[in-house]
């Protein structure tokens, strides 16, 4: 069962960003030639750096919904600027405190589970 961050309704702050990439297969053919093609149906890439400015106790929560999912269940969240939530895993994230607000930076990776 996914574990829900859109279910947290807490907004990554601006600096968040996304790397994607592709999973290609290449063979070097000698000379500088080379053949390149996908890897598999689900070749795009995507891993979001998404940072959370948040309270206290609303940190907490974020990070009991992750230590729940413990890097081996899907965590179901929609990106900024998306309109449909996607499947993703977390294997670490960094925590920062504050007075009042803590900082919460958490790296998401997409997953094509089943």
């Amino acid at each position: 069962m996914a574990q829900d961050l859109d279910a947290l309704n807490f907004t990554p702050l601006e600096e968040s960003r996304v790397d994607p990439g592709y999973a290609i297969l290449r063979a070097n053919l000698g000379d500088g030639y080379s053949q390149r093609a996908v890897d598999g149906i689900n070749a795009g890439r995507e891993t979001w750096t998404a940072v959370f400015h948040e309270t206290i106790a609303n940190i907490n929560s974020i990070i009991s919904l992750l230590d729940t999912a413990a890097g081996a269940e899907v965590i179901s969240w929609t990106p900024p600027r998306e309109s449909t939530a996607k499947k993703w895993s977390c294997e670490h994230y960094s925590r920062s405190y504050g007075i009042l607000h803590d900082k919460l930076t958490v790296v998401l990776v997409r997953e094509y589970d089943l």
